[in-house]
């Protein structure tokens, strides 16, 4: 995945949170035009007075760490083969804490 798509940054991002390397991505190919329509500029709403409540790095450790919390409301929906690796996403990163909110 390329670092500097959209798509790619957000993974770089969740892959340090989630304290994970490149190699447990699986990249699949793109339906056409699939990722096309997901990049926003949100200039428009923000003469509307808009601003968002936290950054997005300070956002994504916040779901990071409410899927770490709270296993019991998502392991349950994952398919096999892949509910063996939910308990590992739910453990902090290596020389993480975990963190109480």
């Amino acid at each position: 995945m390329a670092p500097t798509s959209p798509s790619g940054t957000l993974t770089a991002k969740l892959l340090v949170l989630c304290g994970k390397d490149q190699d447990s991505v699986t990249c699949i190919p793109d339906r056409q035009a699939n990722d096309l329509p997901y990049s926003m500029l949100w200039d428009k709403i923000a003469v509307l007075g808009f601003r968002p409540a936290r950054d997005l790095d300070e956002g994504l450790a916040e779901i990071v760490d409410w899927y770490r919390r709270n296993p019991d409301r998502w392991a349950p929906l994952t398919r096999t083969p892949y509910a063996a690796r939910a308990t590992d996403a739910t453990a902090p990163a290596a020389g993480e804490e975990a963190r109480a909110h």
